[in-house]
């Protein structure tokens, strides 16, 4: 009599076991319970993944900011410059 069961190594090679059956006996924990820990971990990466993304963001936007402040500055400087060489040769009252 033949149950269909032949083992390597003491694990089964086919079994009548289905999926989100307990195989506990070789795997350790279900099948259930192993797709569970790879959603999980999938849901991590992704929450991960868009942390970094909205991080990124953040950093960039507070880059350009910073950027246009330093034109500002720039610009403002410059003719503050303007204006003081032009009061002090008396041509700006």
């Amino acid at each position: 009599m033949d149950s269909g069961l032949h083992s390597v190594r003491g694990f089964p090679t086919h079994s009548s076991v289905g999926i989100g059956q307990p195989v506990t006996k070789y795997g350790g924990s279900s099948t259930i319970s192993r797709v569970g820990r790879i959603d999980d971990a999938k849901a991590g990466a992704k929450h991960a993944a868009n942390t970094a993304r909205k991080a990124g963001l953040t950093i960039s936007l507070i880059l350009i900011g910073a950027l246009i402040a330093s034109v500002a500055a720039l610009l403002g400087g410059n003719e503050q410059d303007e204006k003081e060489a032009l009061l002090a040769s008396g041509r700006l009252q």
